[in-house]
Formats: C-alpha cells, structure tokens, sequence
C-alpha cells in the first residue's frame, strides 16, 4: 500500500474538487485527497479542520473523520493498523506529489520532490526504512523505488540502526533487491568487548537477494572515514549469508601508502564441530599450544563480524541456532526458540603445549528446571612438567634440569589424593542451585591438585 502525508497542495485540491463536484470515485483529485486525509499528521488535521469552520478538537481519529464526513467519502481500510503481514511505504513529508500513469506502459508512478522523506515498514522481516532524497520516484506497477540527492537511508532492525548515505539508489520494494550508488554504510560492531565504528564506501553497492550483497570498488576502515590512517581496498567485497563473506584484489593501505595485497580472501560462515585455536604462550614458557574445544550441547559465544552492512553480514547472534552436518555447524533456517545462545552448554576440552604438556576434561553449565535451577561442573586432568628459565634457549624456558648425579631430564608432575600418588594434576568444581516449596539449598564442592593448576591450564581462546 502507498500513504502519502498532507501538505501544501491539500488546500488545492480541497478548492478544486469542491468546486468541480465530482464524485470520489471518478476523480483522481478525490482519490489522492482520500490519501492526504489518511497520512495527514494531527496539526495538518486540525488546521485543515479549522479552515473548513470544522471543530478542530479531538483526537487524529476525531480529526479524519469529520473530513472523511465533509467530502464525502469513504476512509480505505488501510487507514487503520493492519494485523496481517505485509509492506507498507508512507510518504511522510515532500513539497509536492505527481501522480500519473504512463501511456505508452500504462505504468502507475507517484513523484514526490524536494525535502522528501520516505518510510517503509516490512512486517515480515520485522524492519524499518527511512529514506531522505530530494526526489523519490515510486512504480507502482513494477513496485520499484527510486531516489536521488543528498540520500540518506536508515535500516532499523531488532533495535538496531544502520546509516546509509550516498548520490541515489534503486531497489524493488517487493523482494529488496537493488543497486546503491557511490555511497557508504556506518555501523557500529562490537569487537573483543569494544565498540568500534565501521565505515564501508564503494561505487556501487548491490543487494542480489535476501542473503548476498556485492561492493563493487569497495572500502572498508574503522578509522576516519575521511582520509582514514587505515583501509583495506578491494574490487569486490561479498557477504554471501550471515558470518559468510569474501573479498577479491584486495590492498591494505596505511595512510596512502599501499603495503599488502592478496588476491582472494574467504570466511565460510559454516564452522567445524570443535574449535581448534593454535596459541602462543611464550610468556609463562608454556610453549606452542593447540587448544581444541568440542561442544556437546550449546554453542560458543560469538562476536560480531566486521563486515556487516545493509542488513546483512551479522554474526549469528543467537537468532538462529546451529544445525549439524556432519563434521559442521550449519545455520538454521529456522529463528531460534526457548533459551538464548551460550547459556546452557557442556563442552569437551583438549590442550596440547609444546612444553607444559597436556590436560583434558568437560565442562557444563546447565538449567535443567524448577527445582534444580543451576548445575555447573567443570572436571580436568593434566599431564604436565615442570619448565625452567634457561639462558642457554632462544625462548628464556626449557624443561630439562640437571639432577645430582649429573644426568638431565625433563620432570612430570605428581599429586596427592588421599594418601595415593597420581600421575597427574586435577581440577574438579561442581555447584548447583535446588530450589522448592519447603526451602532452597546452594552448594559449591571445589577440588584442586594444588594451587597454580588453573591459572596454568585456565587461559584459552576458542
């Protein structure tokens, strides 16, 4: 459906189609006043009302109705809030409006210039577009909108906002797909907890389908968007679907000067079903790691993505779960239901170090009901070795010592447990919350080999 909002031209075709008399249905006068009254907002209602010797008090309702009364005319059914599924584009504000048909096409448009603002509501997707362009061009035949001048357009989606701004732009209305010309993006991501603001610009910015945007000569930086210090420049940049994306002939600038090029990157937006993460933890000697981490139920926090613009290119942020395909996660079709992501988990845990050696073990975190409303464990074994300082190697640590009687080996750790020795060191924690109608008990039962065991095996990345 199209609205448009009163202005200027109401008083206009109020003296016309009075004075012509014609009925509603048979003038287009008639018919675009049915459309002034309908969007008009309540101080355009109430002047409007005042100039016919109307009452001007009331409500927007009130208002509508006495003119909908003085001409005649019946109020469309669009004019009150629509509990169905759909698009809605309003006219909110423009200096003036043409409606025509073409005659050759017999295609239906509505041109609206100077100070334009432009509002679409997708109650299917749940966002809302807000377009600022000194003319906009509807088709309402092929269901097109075009605009061009000073664009400014904002994405409002599940609380978030997203700026675009640029010479023009031309998409259809039905399925948003489009071109977006010689224009940049804004959006603020949230990276290792900070906020960084993001600007991405380019030549010309094409949305294919729902799940794929093209940037043709494109610009991406965090920095000034102005002669940033930093920027990475590419011929095409690609978000294929959420967390999926890739970039071609491809140059990192710092300031102007170019220092790295690749000709093809790709993140693929589907993850194996455990999480290998190689570290380097030279700096408590515990040498070259590979860490692994295996999810049984739940799945990893996630972090946004830098690369998201125009809709597209997010994280999955806990609206749709994940779905096993063999040795990958894939991305559910389906918007997640019940619990949010990362609050219920159990993982399986494996590290390897060069040096330090390696532990295993599971965590948890579970809500399994009323009664018992929180279950957290955490058990671990490690088979480590001492590391000493060296000055003799290039990284400052080996693990071989000398012994007394002048042979040199590496030491394994030992541990105590009730009067037995262990090879290994353990880390056990458990604690639950039982809640009922008689009363409640909290428990926390720790268990450690010694007192360094965490802090030695506790950092890891995923």
């Amino acid at each position: 459906m199209i609205r448009r909002a009163a202005g200027a031209a109401c008083a206009v075709i109020m003296f016309l189609s009075a004075a012509a008399g014609i009925s509603a249905q048979d003038d287009l006068l008639q018919r675009t006043l049915v459309l002034d009254i309908a969007t008009a907002s309540y101080y355009e209602l109430a002047t409007w009302c005042d100039s016919l010797g109307l009452a001007s008090a009331g409500s927007t309702a009130d208002l509508r109705a006495r003119l909908f009364a003085h001409y005649r005319i019946t109020a469309p059914a669009e004019t009150a809030p629509s509990s169905g599924k759909g698009r809605t584009i309003t006219i909110r504000s423009a200096d003036a409006t043409e409606y025509f048909t073409d005659g050759d096409s017999g295609e239906k448009y509505i041109f609206v210039y100077g100070n334009v603002i432009l509002e679409m509501m997708d109650d299917n997707g749940g966002s809302f577009h807000s377009i600022s362009a000194d003319s906009i061009v509807v088709n309402q035949t092929r269901k097109t909108v075009t605009a061009t001048g000073n664009l400014r357009y904002l994405l409002t989606e599940d609380g978030n906002e997203e700026s675009f701004r640029g010479d023009g732009l031309s998409f259809s209305y039905d399925t948003w797909e489009g071109v977006f010309l010689r224009g940049a993006s804004e959006k603020d991501r949230t990276i290792d907890d900070k906020t960084i603001p993001f600007t991405y610009a380019g030549e010309r910015i094409l949305r294919v389908d729902s799940d794929t945007i093209i940037l043709r000569d494109g610009t991406v930086t965090s920095s000034k968007p102005i002669d940033p210090y930093y920027r990475i420049e590419a011929s095409d940049i690609l978000v294929l679907s959420a967390g999926e994306w890739g970039l071609r002939n491809v140059v990192l600038y710092i300031g102007r000067i170019p220092v790295f090029y690749f000709p093809f990157f790709f993140k693929p937006g589907d993850e194996l079903v455990f999480h290998p993460s190689l570290n380097t933890r030279i700096s408590g000697g515990e040498g070259f790691g590979v860490q692994t981490t295996t999810y049984l139920i739940g799945e990893r926090e996630r972090q946004e993505s830098a690369f998201s613009f125009l809709q597209l290119g997010d994280e999955l942020s806990g609206e749709y779960g994940m779905v096993r395909r063999g040795m990958f996660l894939t991305r559910s079709e389906e918007k997640r239901e019940g619990e949010a992501e990362g609050e219920d988990y159990v993982k399986l845990i494996a590290d390897l170090y060069s040096r330090l050696g390696l532990f295993a073990g599971i965590e948890g975190a579970l809500t399994p009901g009323e009664v018992l409303r929180s279950l957290d464990f955490l058990v671990l074994l490690a088979f480590t070795r001492n590391i000493y300082d060296s000055d003799m190697s290039p990284y400052g640590y080996t693990v071989f010592t000398e012994f007394p009687d002048g042979t040199v080996d590496d030491v394994w750790n030992s541990t105590q447990l009730l009067g037995l020795s262990l090879p290994f060191r353990y880390a056990a924690d458990l604690s639950f919350d039982l809640r009922g109608k008689s009363g409640s008990l909290t428990g926390r039962f720790p268990l450690y080999s010694d007192t360094s065991v965490m802090s030695d095996l506790g950092e890891r990345s995923e």
